[in-house]
């Protein structure tokens, strides 16, 4: 049974019901099922957050990859695209830095090239998730 768990932070942990179970803070394929009109889609999504989570980036890896995601023109007519692509590059580069700082040049190598592989095949998830949306 493949989940993922939502952690709250300190605000909303305040305003959670105290009858809140914490099984409602997992997310799993159904509940990605309701946001995707593809039944395959959903499950897709989370193979690639397990792929993310065997990476074994610290969280702050996690935090800098997700501006490197952000920061993506692909499949987007961007006003000042060159300057958005710059700051992809910008995260990317210091995604490479903190992981040479973290874990050694051979070690962050390795794992850089998880990355890009990861970024490729996120890349075609979304390509797919944007072509099965439009044909349903």
């Amino acid at each position: 049974d493949k989940k993922f768990n939502w952690y709250f932070n300190q605000k909303e942990q305040l305003q959670q019901d105290p009858n809140h179970a914490a099984e409602n803070k997992k997310i799993d394929e159904n509940d990605l099922k309701k946001f995707h009109k593809s039944g395959s889609t959903a499950s897709d999504v989370i193979t690639t957050m397990q792929r993310i989570a065997r990476l074994g980036l610290p969280s702050k890896g996690i935090l800098i990859l997700m501006h490197v995601v952000l920061f993506s023109s692909d499949g987007l007519d961007l006003y000042e695209e060159e300057e958005i692509e710059k700051r992809q590059t910008e995260y990317f580069n210091l995604l490479h830095r903190y992981l040479v700082d973290h874990l050694g040049v051979k070690e962050a190598l390795v794992m850089i090239s998880n990355v890009i592989a990861l970024l490729s095949d996120l890349r075609a998830l979304c390509e797919k998730i944007d072509n099965s949306e439009a044909e349903i």
